[in-house]
């Protein structure tokens, strides 16, 4: 009996540990940032008044992207390896926003031409990074990163993507109204007594802290953040007070969805960032097709 109850309360620890050390965290995770990245993507879209914005479009993921294989390179630590990919994708939108200002231009095409040329300019150091790692050891963990992956979530994770979502996600809601006006345009938001400039600005550093802080944890997740603001349209309309909230819940629940779908798959788990594109794709030729209903 002894024995018995020994197995017994080893196998109840070891069922503790898989569901609180293993699955919460990941499941939270899933929820956090995918609701943080459609709220980015539904913030940036907004605010650019462009459907095409997604939230890495000012660059946050190459440069968070350089970060990470640059510390794997050294084979930095994970928390180094996430601190870096943070670190390089505020970095990068800072550089984006330098590159706007210097052209003494206010337009919103100049801002978006700098993330694209940003961009361009971390995904070659990305390709140098790659050709300097080990073939055999550090050149997959690369690759599987920038791929991106929920297989290593763990509770200290939590300690970092919980309170800079929270503060990013605040930031949104409480700018919600402001958000609002600069989908009229600049000129009407004047009018209401909004400056355009500090609230495009105070709004980019929001979601881009959110947006960070999740590709330093699970790596690049494409299409997120661009499909899903739209699917938050079609069920409530475009006013960002209530697009916020519905754009965290559909975001969180299809991440969620996904990661679910991924551990389900017996042969191998495929990346994150895989699956979203694939799932993504179709879901975005649908709604561009459908476009003169949503976009307007």
């Amino acid at each position: 009996m002894n024995n018995l109850g020994f197995i017994g309360y080893e196998t109840k620890e070891t069922h503790n540990s898989i569901v609180f050390l293993v699955r919460l965290p990941r499941i939270l995770l899933a929820v956090l940032i995918g609701g943080g990245l459609a709220c980015s993507g539904a913030a940036f879209q907004t605010i650019f008044r462009n459907p095409l914005v997604s939230p890495d479009i000012l660059g946050v993921s190459a440069g968070a992207g350089f970060g990470a294989a640059l510390a794997m390179l050294y084979r930095f630590p994970q928390w180094l390896v996430q601190l870096s990919a943070l670190s390089f994708g505020l970095l990068a939108v800072a550089l984006t926003l330098i590159v706007a200002k210097a052209t003494k231009r206010t337009e919103i095409t100049v801002t978006l031409l700098g993330g694209i040329v940003v961009t361009a300019l971390f995904g070659a150091l990305v390709g140098v990074v790659k050709i300097l790692a080990d073939p055999w050891n550090t050149l997959p963990s690369i690759v599987f990163w920038l791929l991106g992956s929920l297989g290593r979530a763990a509770p200290r994770d939590l300690l970092t993507v919980l309170p800079a979502t929270a503060l990013g996600l605040g930031l949104l809601f409480l700018y919600r109204y402001r958000i609002d006006a600069l989908a009229a345009g600049d000129d009407e938001a004047k009018t209401m007594g909004v400056e355009p400039q500090r609230v495009r600005l105070a709004v980019v550093g929001a979601a881009t802290l959110v947006t960070a802080v999740g590709v330093s944890v699970c790596g690049m997740v494409g299409w997120i953040g661009l499909v899903v603001p739209h699917l938050a349209r079609i069920w409530g309309g475009p006013a960002f007070r209530s697009l916020l909230i519905r754009s965290f819940a559909l975001g969180a629940i299809l991440t969620l969805a996904i990661d679910d779908l991924i551990r389900s798959i017996e042969a191998a788990e495929l990346p994150l960032g895989v699956m979203t594109a694939l799932l993504g794709t179709p879901i975005f030729l649908i709604l561009l097709l459908r476009s003169g209903r949503i976009w307007r």
